[in-house]
């Protein structure tokens, strides 16, 4: 929980009782949360002060622990993935259940925990790389490894029959 803006040092552990779903949620017991410079930068310097404190952590893979009366298509068990959340440094959070897709059989939860914002990112560079949709030239910051990084490398086979950028 970030009680007041600036750095991660500043970020505190917190004990909290998590309602029952609405009716719109599902209940997730985060087995995987990802860790984004978006978290840091939501804290550091665009967040308004008077919204504080902010619940950190933008996306979680877990299981469904609960659904909300009105929740179609998600059942307690389902191994799931949360994008653009907040609280996702939590044992278990609630999440509109739109915002909860199916995460991948083949993902661990910790490789899934990190796949919508990095992937995102890597998708929309790809889109606007120079030569696209034919086919990326250099990507400004694949380098610089990460999330995105790997994922531009996977993403891109021209790139890995050049063996990268």
């Amino acid at each position: 929980m970030a009680r007041e803006l600036g750095s991660p040092e500043g970020w505190t552990l917190e004990e909290h009782d998590l309602p029952a779903p609405a009716a719109d949620e599902v209940t997730i017991e985060v087995r995987a949360a990802g860790m984004n410079p978006a978290d840091v930068k939501h804290v550091a310097a665009g967040t308004d002060a008077g919204r504080l404190p902010v619940a950190i952590g933008y996306e979680v893979a877990g299981v469904v622990a609960a659904v909300g009366s009105a929740v179609e298509g998600r059942a307690v068990g389902d191994e799931v993935l949360a994008f653009r959340i907040s609280g996702g440094y939590a044992s278990a959070v609630n999440v509109p259940a739109a915002d909860v897709l199916a995460k991948p059989a083949s993902l661990g939860f910790a490789e899934a925990a990190n796949l919508l914002l990095a992937g995102a990112t890597a998708a929309d560079m790809l889109r606007a790389a120079p030569g696209s949709p034919g086919g990326p030239g250099p990507l400004p910051g694949a380098a610089r490894g990460g999330g995105r990084g790997g994922l531009l490398f996977t993403l891109c086979p021209r790139g890995r029959r050049r063996g990268g950028w």
